[in-house]
């Protein structure tokens, strides 16, 4: 009787012991493949908007997701409470990439598992906590269920799959310069009569592709649908002018009667708006289709949405999917025309008066603009093509209102304000990826470090320190020594 009441007290006190302190399975380290750069997996040339076309969400800092989000993701924080990764598997898609520098919040459901059609690559920054448990990944302390070992990469120190600072100086200047381009046609809300029947119609536009056209804001800002016909597929630049630094879409884009849904297939995504750099807040109160050019903006999408997303953070509260644009080159035309200059209604005029438009003297003779501070020279890096290589050498001459950039042969490219000039042989004019592919050199200035990404690094690394199979067995021996200190207590009790 004695022996069966120890029995039951040292149970009980194991029961006990694993309520209050549950034993954790013990995980095992794990030192992820290096992933080389971005540039070594998308080799193709992707035009201005470059790799960040080739994912679903490109954020320069941070990437919060509260709905289910048909895409990948390329992010310095992610911050996950819902699942992403392209569901739809069909062939066309041969690999999916996803990108985060520091791991903030994940799921286990997140990503879409490999199949014989598609294969993953995930890769996350150095300062995450990465180990595996039964053959799966473990990122600071949440296991994913979709990603086996091999899919699975991590920065070594020191070193970035992608260059998120470089890549939006380039995406920027590439804003800037889709912004400046001559349109074809100016819409605002006095072309549209009929509120219920707002009708872009690209049947009848002739000129070079991809189509520019400029859309006011205040048209975006009405409640009712705005349907975009391009029955011919012809590529589409709209640029959204007089946007201010807080701006809610509440129209639905209706394209080619297509709805929002999730695919693998990119051949009809041919529209992308840019909001310029001006944007500072941008809202989708509305069903919207294609690519989002917003670099300098916070993002948040509260209805439905398809085609890639640029922004500096990016808030999804509604379903996504993913929709790659259709890539856009641009190259001088070798017209005998003389070129036009053309100013951005939205992008700041860098002119000694501000209230007065920028010009150029000639096609020949580069722009200049007065400024409170001295210009510095300073070698800048083109936007890089295949293999992440730069696509031309060019001299940047940088202020703090201005950028002005020369050929090899002196000839201005970019003036300060947007103005897009030739090398002599007439006006800048784009082409579809089916026809001639040519692509843009869009030059950076600037290299500086953002420490934000690091400081939330670090503190992921203070909340998830590398030790938890010491903390393991360090609670199994508390747990023995009370059980042991338990029975004896009791046997002395009975002895007395």
């Amino acid at each position: 009787m004695f022996k069966n009441k120890v029995v039951n007290l040292s149970l009980m006190s194991v029961l006990l012991l694993h309520l209050f302190f549950p034993i954790q399975v013990i995980a095992e380290t794990f030192l992820p493949q290096d992933p080389g750069s971005v540039y070594d997996d998308l080799t193709g040339d992707y035009g201005v908007l470059g790799i960040a076309s080739q994912f679903h969400v490109f954020a320069k800092e941070k990437t919060t997701i509260n709905a289910h989000t048909e895409g990948n993701v390329a992010t310095s924080v992610l911050s996950a409470t819902n699942n992403f990764g392209t569901s739809i598997s069909t062939g066309d898609l041969n690999k999916e990439i996803n990108y985060a520098q520091s791991v903030e919040t994940i799921i286990s459901s997140a990503e879409t598992a490999a199949s014989v059609k598609r294969s993953n690559k995930f890769i996350v920054g150095p300062n995450n906590v990465i180990t595996t448990e039964n053959d799966k990944i473990i990122v600071n302390g949440t296991r994913l269920d979709h990603l086996s070992v091999d899919e699975f990469y991590q920065d070594r120190e020191d070193a970035q799959y992608i260059d998120f600072n470089k890549e939006f100086e380039n995406l920027m200047l590439t804003s800037n310069m889709l912004m400046s381009l001559d349109p074809l046609k100016t819409y605002t809300p006095d072309d549209f009569p009929d509120m219920n029947n707002r009708v872009i119609d690209c049947t009848d536009l002739v000129g070079d592709q991809p189509y520019v056209i400029n859309v006011a804001a205040s048209v975006l800002a009405k409640n009712t649908p705005l349907r975009i016909n391009n029955p011919e597929g012809k590529v589409l630049i709209i640029n959204v002018v007089d946007a201010p630094t807080n701006f809610s879409v509440q129209s639905q884009i209706q394209y080619n009667k297509r709805s929002n849904h999730q695919t693998e297939d990119f051949s009809d995504a041919n529209i992308s708006w840019n909001f310029g750099n001006l944007t500072e807040k941008l809202e989708i109160n509305a069903p919207f289709q294609g690519t989002i050019i917003a670099p300098c903006a916070d993002i948040t999408v509260n209805q439905s949405q398809d085609g890639t997303i640029i922004g500096k953070n990016v808030i999804l509260n509604a379903t996504t999917n993913r929709w790659d644009p259709n890539e856009i080159f641009a190259v001088p035309n070798t017209h005998d025309d003389t070129t036009d200059t053309t100013s951005s209604s939205t992008e700041p005029s860098t002119s000694e008066s501000s209230t007065e438009p920028s010009t150029s003297e000639s096609s020949t003779e580069p722009s200049t603009s007065e400024s409170s501070t001295e210009p510095s020279t300073s070698e800048s890096s083109t936007y890089p093509g295949k293999n992440g290589k730069q696509s031309d050498t060019s001299t940047t001459t940088s202020s703090a209102s201005s950028v002005s950039s020369t050929n090899e042969s002196d000839e201005p490219v970019i003036s300060g304000e947007g103005t897009v000039e030739s090398d002599g042989s007439g006006t800048m004019q784009m082409n579809d990826r089916r026809e001639n592919k040519v692509a843009l050199a869009v030059e950076s200035n600037t290299n500086n470090d953002d420490p934000s990404t690091k400081n939330v690094q670090s503190q992921n690394q203070q909340l998830f320190p590398q030790t938890n199979g010491e903390r393991n067995n360090l609670w199994i021996m508390v747990g023995a020594v009370l059980v042991y200190v338990v029975t004896l207590l009791f046997y002395r009790r009975k002895q007395v």
